[in-house]
């Protein structure tokens, strides 16, 4: 039902059926992200920032890498995004919500979880990060525009758009990165990092 409503609504436009399915697995996979981001992003900017227990998210978000490496190469593939994909996929952005989680390397993960190619769910993971990345760039821009202080304009903007370039490099790097190799260097990175954020608190 709900692709045969989309179809109609884009009639015109020249999409065919997987196009209608990853564009309705992107509106469904955003909802979850977006209701607990409003009700659970104070309670995470106070209580989730303590350095030990950001190193503890980074431990927790490479075994999630591993086993999701572990399971793309223990099980079959799919080669299409679906409905019910967006939304599993879109569960696990909601991890980001998490100092030290890494929302691209949570989405990609699930996608695998899924059985979704790396590339494939890296595709995935960027697309999802679209209207998270508007809604909360737009909010932003709300405030800025609304409140009494001084905005610098020009500073936003190039920032904006340095921002914008990079993460196109950024991405592109990532989607040819995955092509060829695994989340492995990604894992250690963050476990390495993790031993490092424990060193240093416990030194302290």
């Amino acid at each position: 039902m709900l692709l045969n409503t989309a179809r109609r609504k884009v009639s015109r436009l020249p999409v065919n059926d997987r196009d209608y399915k990853i564009l309705l697995a992107l509106l469904i996979g955003t909802v979850p992200a977006v209701i607990l981001g409003l009700f659970l992003e104070d309670i995470m900017a106070t209580l989730f920032r303590s350095p030990l227990l950001v190193a503890v998210v980074l431990i927790a978000g490479s075994v999630l890498f591993a086993f999701a490496e572990w399971r793309y190469l223990h099980s079959p593939r799919e080669r299409n995004v679906t409905i019910r994909t967006g939304l599993i996929v879109g569960l696990f952005q909601c991890l980001a919500l998490v100092p030290g989680m890494s929302r691209s390397g949570a989405t990609i993960s699930g996608g695998m979880l899924l059985g979704l190619s790396r590339e494939e769910s890296a595709r995935f993971a960027f697309l999802l990060a679209i209207p998270i990345i508007l809604g909360a760039g737009s909010l932003k821009l709300l405030e800025m525009i609304t409140s009494s202080e001084a905005v610098v304009w020009n500073v936003v903007i190039t920032g904006a758009v340095v921002a914008f370039i990079s993460g196109l490099f950024a991405i592109h790097f990532m989607l040819s990165f995955v092509r060829r190799h695994s989340l492995w260097p990604f894992i250690w990175y963050r476990v390495i990092l993790a031993t490092v954020v424990i060193a240093l608190v416990a030194i302290s």
